[in-house]
C-alpha cells in the first residue's frame, strides 16, 4: 500500500492502459514491473499507484510503441467509465 503522502492515481487507471497497449501488440506486464508497478493492482478498486511510476510507465510505452504522441492517442481511446 502506498502512503497517501505521495501523489497517486487509482490503480484501475492501468486497466484501460493495459487494454489499449495490448491492442498495439505490447505486453504491459514486464514494463509495469520494471517501474515497480504490480500489474495485478490494475484490477483493484482499492489500490493506488504512484504517479511517478505511472508516468515512467507512460514514458516507456511511448518509446516501445515509437509513438511521440502516445499520451494523446491513449487519451483519445480512454473513456471516463474505464476507471
Amino acid at each position: 500500500m502506498i502512503p497517501f503522502t505521495q501523489n497517486t492515481a487509482i490503480a484501475t487507471n492501468g486497466r484501460a492502459l493495459q487494454s489499449y497497449v495490448a491492442g498495439l501488440g505490447v505486453d504491459i506486464v514486464p514494463l509495469a514491473k520494471a517501474v515497480n508497478i504490480d500489474p495485478s493492482m490494475f484490477e483493484s478498486e482499492h489500490d493506488r499507484i504512484s504517479l511517478d511510476s505511472f508516468g515512467s510507465l507512460l514514458d516507456i510505452l511511448a518509446t516501445v510503441t515509437s509513438d511521440d504522441c502516445f499520451g494523446l492517442n491513449y487519451a483519445r481511446a480512454y473513456q471516463l467509465g474505464d476507471v
